[in-house]
């Protein structure tokens, strides 16, 4: 067994609304084919003793991107945002403007479907932020400080992502999400205790002098005013970003006054302020963060005072971490030394770390407490076990842990043939407990259910384990609880069937997981319930499962005429007529009608497309009744296979363009692209080498040689049943895919499916994973098969004329940002040739990048 420490990802959330985007979603009123995204941030703000916050947390301008919900973070931005000037506390609400193709892009109208959310506030130079920077991007923008000029910053750097989720009710889409933005910077206080007066070596009594206006003061010593917006916990500052204060610093020195309550009565007026740090208690160490405590000592009989330094640690730690508040109380029951270069170290003295967003009023603490786990929020890769390092001046216990995972294939027809919904279920702390107890070999999610234990180098240590195979409900009755079978009269609901499910067990064949889990635990101190940490844990297994709905649409497919107007001034009124077709094109021609008969005074002029039917042409979804009438597209991702699979995982398409794609079984390719026969293809718009309207051009087919039969793409997606096609022959059917269009995926990209690619889909199909996509002859590169869902059987077919579901290269189209297809006017799509030239360094360069994202 494996065992992965965790490497640290500093994580957080937004609270986020979606109010209306076309045929997506609500339209609320916006007529552009673009939709407005309601947002709120909120940062982790504190329970302040002082009267002013010192702009903890102001929010003064924020930079929000949206990313597909898929692991990594090294994907460019769907949508990105710069909003300035806002200037308010706790909560900023911005609304951002998306197009129907980022909404799709991000949702696809798929209930349940959610995406990611990264924001950056308080950034000193937005502009250098690019338009479609990845989150590893925004995590490192520059966070510069003024804490060693001044003692009021005027704003703090805040970062953090955030989970969108879109829920569709009654025909509406909205999604919401929750969280906080941490701040990059860490929050310093010391708290002093001072007695009426201490005697020296001689016996001669001190008094302390802390009158207004010459009472003590505390300085920073190596602390750190530049670092990035998310710092991870292993970056070490440079020499040039740690600061130090002076005495002659008057205006940034801290005072500290009496507050007139507790036993640590002297506190200071603005806390001190540091980016993270790290350190190591070795004498030649030289960046360790302290304080610097200056006190002014009369003694007896004198009129005269002295000064008086003293050494204080920020932490018994070896480490300073974003976003939280560290206290220190101190004991002053001495003379200190008068030489500031070497202050007096004092042993009575104790420490609070708290989270900067939890930091309570009351800091007169009587002993070391602190409960610290920084970041908070974790993804593991195909892997069962993480273990996270956790630190604690306390015994701490796990209170809660709770599982959600994802089913595809929620349904409620008595054939089985469902619409593709997409339901969440959530696995409870009971349910884990009972699961573990009824288990004779495999537990269900393993945890410390006593205190947490410490390492060989008495470092705590959280280990969360819960193995990647597929978990089996039952009632407390022992009969299984279905995850897809809806009722008619949805009295098992998906919140109703959580609530039937007393325990899982794993499956007999350990069969492989197919969601990504998310896996959330509190921790708290076993003696102190103040004290508490939420822990969020991503699991993703080495194959999942996103389905993303094409939310629909029409556009014009032809054209009526009536007569108008009376005698003698009659004419001939044209109008278009609409398909809702979901924006799936195949091939058409435009038509352009000028609706200017004789005699009509108010002529509107409009357009139409005819799509091809002699590549299967386009119908749409089926009838109710129909077996094939699933809105989604399936995005599935393979990183892993199984031990002894005969698939592997590489890029099926040909290293040449072949646009004129007619020939026998074995598809040959072609470089004379400006000579080979692509009259088939029609002249339409394109997003690269468009200056004109042009036909296809770089299109690189699926292989169709036997090597490459069981190879599947790392992450493929598949045509929804909007693309139901005709029967048709090989040559029209490899032109169909190459012509065919859905929302914002264009034509030129899509190619047939492998062999393995289908049998793949297929048997995802087959074990209940994913509805029925396949039911007939269809064509693949490696020739047609016959799809038997009854049986379950995928078999070689001699048919001539066959269906075809294509297959668009998410894996590679994803990363593409230059020719990005966008919306018309009315929020749509025209169809537009997507063909770019082939960058096979690239395409090696993320194949490997999607492998190694899991590790091994």
């Amino acid at each position: 067994m494996k065992r992965i420490i965790a490497r640290y990802m500093s994580v957080v959330a937004a609270c986020v609304m979606l109010s209306g985007c076309s045929d997506a979603l609500d339209g609320g009123g916006v007529t552009d084919g673009s939709g407005m995204v309601t947002i709120n941030l909120r940062n982790s703000s504190a329970t302040r003793s002082e009267a002013s916050d010192n702009s903890e947390t102001l929010i003064g301008n924020v930079v929000v991107a949206l990313y597909p919900d898929s692991p990594g973070e090294e994907e460019p931005a769907v949508a990105l945002q710069k909003f300035d000037g806002l200037d308010v506390h706790d909560v900023a609400k911005v609304q951002m403007k998306l197009t129907d193709e980022m909404v799709n892009k991000l949702f696809n109208g798929v209930s349940g479907a959610g995406c990611k959310l990264y924001a950056v506030a308080n950034v000193g130079d937005m502009s250098k932020i690019s338009e479609n920077a990845t989150i590893s991007e925004l995590k490192g923008t520059v966070a510069a400080s003024s804490f060693d000029t001044r003692k009021v910053q005027e704003s703090f750097v805040m970062a953090g992502p955030g989970k969108v989720e879109y829920k569709v009710t009654g025909g509406k889409g909205a999604a919401t999400g929750a969280g906080d933005l941490v701040r990059a910077a860490a929050k310093v206080r010391l708290n002093v205790k001072l007695p009426e007066s201490v005697k020296d070596d001689n016996g001669d009594v001190w008094y302390p002098e802390v009158r207004e206006g010459s009472g003590m003061r505390v300085m920073l010593t190596n602390g750190v005013k530049s670092s990035v917006a998310s710092p991870a916990t292993d970056l070490q500052p440079g020499d040039d970003d740690y600061y130090s204060m002076t005495m002659r610093q008057t205006d940034v020195v801290r005072t500290l006054s009496d507050r007139g309550a507790g036993e640590y009565r002297y506190q200071m007026d603005v806390p001190l302020y540091t980016y993270p740090n790290r350190w190591t208690e070795t004498p030649e160490e030289r960046h360790k963060t302290m304080m610097t405590l200056v006190v002014p000592w009369r003694k007896a009989g004198e009129q005269t005072w002295s000064t008086y330094f003293y050494q204080v640690p920020v932490t018994d730690l070896t480490q300073i971490s974003s976003n939280y508040s560290y206290t220190v109380n101190l004991n002053v029951g001495m003379l200190g030394s008068l030489v500031p270069e070497t202050p007096e170290e004092l042993d009575e003295l104790s420490y609070q770390i708290v989270d900067w967003s939890s930091e309570r009023i009351d800091v007169n603490i009587t002993d070391s407490r602190y409960l610290v786990v920084s970041p908070k929020n974790f993804e593991v890769n195909n892997e069962k076990e993480i273990t996270i390092p956790v630190f604690s001046s306390h015994s701490v216990i796990v209170t809660d842990i709770t599982m959600t995972y994802k089913r595809f294939n929620y349904y409620s027809d008595e054939d089985g043939n469902g619409n593709g919904e997409v339901v969440e279920f959530t696995v409870t702390k009971e349910q884990i407990d009972a699961s573990n107890k009824k288990a004779t070999d495999t537990k269900l999610c393993t945890y410390p259910e006593g205190t947490l234990s410490a390492n060989a180098q008495r470092q705590l240590e959280l280990t969360v384990s819960h193995p990647l195979t597929v978990w089996i409900p039952y009632d407390k009755d022992g009969q299984e609880v279905s995850l897809t079978k809806r009722n008619k009269n949805n009295s098992n609901s998906p919140e109703t069937v959580n609530e039937t499910i007393a325990y899982y067990q794993e499956s007999s064949s350990k069969e492989a997981a197919y969601s990504p889990y998310t896996i959330k635990v509190t921790l708290q101190h076993q003696d102190n319930p103040a004290y508490t940490e939420e822990i969020t844990i991503v699991q993703y297994p080495g194959m999942y499962i996103q389905a993303d709905r094409n939310p629909g649409g029409s556009y014009n497919t032809g054209w009526t005429s009536r007569r108008e107007g009376s005698w003698p001034n009659r004419y001939d009124k044209y109008s278009p007529t609409t398909s809702a077709y979901g924006f799936v094109y195949v091939n058409p021609t435009y038509t352009y009608v000028a609706d200017n008969s004789s005699g009509n005074p108010n002529p509107e002029p409009f357009g139409y497309w005819n799509n091809s039917s002699t590549l299967g042409g386009v119908h749409g979804l089926g009838s109710s009744s129909s077996s094939n009438k699933n809105p989604n597209m399936y995005v599935i991702s393979v990183s892993v296979l199984q031990d002894g699979s005969e698939y592997v995982i590489g890029d099926p398409r040909m290293l040449y363009t072949n646009n004129s794609l007619n020939g026998g079984s074995n598809l040959t390719t072609s470089t004379s692209n400006g000579n080979e026969d692509t009259s088939w293809s029609v002249e339409a718009d394109a997003l690269y080498d468009g200056t004109s309207k042009r036909r296809l051009k770089y299109y690189y087919p699926t292989i169709e040689g036997e090597n490459s039969k069981m190879m599947i793409a790392p992450k493929i997606r598949v045509a929804s049943s909007y693309g139901v096609s005709e029967e048709k022959n090989r040559t029209n059917m490899r032109r169909r895919v190459a012509s065919y269009q859905e929302q914002g995926c264009p034509a030129g990209r899509w190619r047939l499916p492998t062999y393995g690619e289908l049998l793949f889909i297929t048997t995802l199909s087959n074990e209940g994973k994913i509805p029925k996509l396949f039911d007939g002859t269809y064509l693949t590169a490696q020739g047609p098969y016959k799809v038997d869902p009854d049986k379950k059987t995928v078999t070689e077919s001699n048919a001539t004329t066959y269906s075809v579901r294509g297959i668009y290269d998410e894996w590679y189209w994803e990363a593409q940002d230059n020719y990005v297809l966008q919306p018309n006017s009315s929020g749509g799509y025209d169809f537009t040739w997507g063909d770019v030239p082939r960058n096979a360094t690239r395409s090696a360069e993320l194949i490997n990048m999607y492998k190694s994202r899991i590790v091994k």
